[in-house]
């Protein structure tokens, strides 16, 4: 929760870079809690096996990453 809201302070306050980064930064710790909590600690975040739901959180927060990384502001 954290994670996100300071990414919504970040939208608002119009730091698209950095906002980018933040919801890359939250989803990859949220798939370090997927891979080392127990199903019963993590909630909602357990769908599939604990590597799938690990592995596809860490992926689509890398790619956030980038490409908050690679965008061109003017």
């Amino acid at each position: 929760m954290l994670g996100l809201a300071v990414a919504a302070v970040l939208l608002v306050t119009e730091n698209l870079r950095a906002y980018g980064y933040a919801v890359g930064g939250t989803m990859g710790v949220l798939a370090l809690a997927r891979a080392l909590l127990p199903d019963a600690a993590v909630g909602g975040l357990a769908v599939r096996s604990r590597w799938l739901d690990a592995a596809t959180l860490a992926t689509l927060g890398l790619a956030v990453a980038v490409l908050a990384a690679t965008l061109r502001l003017r």
